[in-house]
């Protein structure tokens, strides 16, 4: 039963790593940008062994923290997954409100596809529950819809209401509970992100395109 258990804990300790190091990768871009407490984090790294003194110079010498994060991110694609999975569990201190709201922000964007992927519902609200992050009478509503589509609005409707923590703690919920679901929205949230530059760069051609034209003729 003890080794059971031992096992039990390291496999969840592995998937919540893998899950980390996805998350770091896919929020590159908001991480450098929000990202405000870059040397105490980097001191962190160095302490762990994850960086070399010289990495923590080369990150701390820009003057914007923006300038400082990217160089951080060059150090981490170097150090790989070890790295990213520990600067994570540091960011969880140093930044846990940004994260929260990072959390919060991909659940909304990714609604439509989480909407229509998760199947298990009502374990997902009984967790909530038992986490205090929405009170009975809602689990009671949530469970009572007749179809699963019909629960995940009314569970968006009450993540809604009780704001970014709930949104955090449902989207580690679901992505922990079925770890293959986060590549999987990833892949769709950076899918819906190229068309969207795709058509912002259509638009920004366009009167280019035509003024072109009007000359040619």
């Amino acid at each position: 039963m003890l080794m059971y258990f031992i096992l039990s804990t390291v496999r969840e300790a592995e998937t919540r790593d893998r899950l980390c190091i996805i998350f770091v990768d896919h929020n590159r871009n908001d991480l450098i940008q929000r990202v405000t407490k870059v040397i105490p984090i980097t001191e962190e790294l160095l302490q762990k062994g994850l960086i070399q003194k010289e990495d923590q110079s080369t990150i701390t010498a820009p003057k914007t923290s923006q300038d400082q994060m990217g160089k951080l991110y060059q150090v981490l694609q170097e150090g790989g997954d070890e790295t990213k999975s520990a600067f994570y569990r540091i960011l969880l201190k140093q930044e846990p409100e940004l994260l929260k709201e990072l959390d919060a922000e991909f659940v909304d964007q990714s609604k439509s596809d989480i909407i229509r992927g998760v199947k298990e519902v009502k374990v997902t609200s009984m967790k909530l529950l038992h986490k205090r992050l929405i009170k009975k009478e809602d689990n009671d509503k949530i469970s009572a819809a007749k179809t699963r589509q019909d629960q995940m609005t009314l569970l968006y409707q009450v993540l809604d209401e009780r704001g970014t923590e709930a949104k955090s703690a449902f989207f580690w919920i679901i992505v922990f509970d079925n770890p293959p679901r986060l590549k999987y929205l990833v892949k769709q949230a950076e899918t819906r992100e190229g068309l969207v530059k795709q058509a912002e760069t259509r638009e920004g051609l366009a009167p280019e395109t035509n003024s072109s034209i009007i000359q040619h003729q």
